[in-house]
């Protein structure tokens, strides 16, 4: 967590002095394109129950949306959610099969936010998506010893929701650029059972486990935050 904040005001102090690097044309909030195509790009991290922590971990998260500035600076907006996972290092390195398994989560959402300019150059955007998910995990394995083999329960879907906040710095008058802070929370849990998982997770040997990977707490939804860069683009100049 202190890595995602350091990086997070990394990523705002280098966007800053990057925007102030040349003349950048100050834009009124009220001159914005009515419509604007905005896309984010991060890693995730997940946060929630610590089965689904010890198991998964976040390789990239990206979104892409069309948005329809309403009246004044509050925005309603439509797009596309994708999020790649990898299987733990245990799974991967210290199981008989390893697992080199993967979770994909693919996602359509509604949006609703609201731009506030805080310089002639530079806005920040807070938003909710609203949506609904759907995710596969992909390189199952079942342990050597199983003889019967049950298919495992390798899909799902929920809805899902994610609050975000962004800082953009306008580089043209149709185009910024920043970085954004988000978390998303699926109302789906995570199930070892389903997967296979709990067949192979570690026991509470190593000196630095108190607990076994089937006694890891596993009470709430799949949830993560994301740290990232993102950007805007107005598709028409209002008139």
């Amino acid at each position: 967590m202190k890595n995602y904040l350091f990086c997070s005001i990394l990523c705002l102090y280098t966007l800053f002095g990057l925007s102030q690097e040349g003349e950048t044309p100050s834009v009124k909030h009220d001159e914005l394109p009515r419509f604007a195509v905005r896309a984010n790009l991060g890693i995730p991290k997940i946060i929630s129950s610590e089965k689904y922590r010890n198991s998964f971990s976040g390789v990239f998260s990206g979104e892409i949306g069309v948005t329809y500035k309403l009246f004044g600076d509050y925005i309603i907006g439509i797009g596309y959610n994708y999020n790649y996972f990898k299987a733990q290092r245990y799974f991967r390195e210290n199981t008989n099969p390893k697992i080199n398994a993967s979770m994909q989560m693919h996602g359509g959402f509604i949006k609703l936010a609201h731009d506030h300019f805080f310089s002639p150059t530079a806005f920040t955007t807070v938003s909710l998506n609203m949506g609904y998910q759907t995710g596969k995990f992909y390189g199952l394995q079942y342990p050597t010893r199983d003889t019967i083999r049950q298919k495992y329960n390798s899909q799902f879907g929920n809805a899902y929701i994610e609050p975000m906040i962004g800082v953009y710095f306008m580089v043209d008058p149709n185009f910024a650029f920043g970085a954004h802070l988000s978390y998303s929370y699926n109302f789906q849990q995570f199930s070892a059972e389903n997967i296979g998982f709990n067949k192979f997770g570690f026991s509470a040997n190593p000196p630095d486990q108190k607990r076994g990977y089937n006694e890891l707490h596993n009470a709430w939804g799949m949830s993560m935050i994301t740290l990232g860069f993102g950007f805007y683009y107005g598709l028409v100049r209002k008139r």
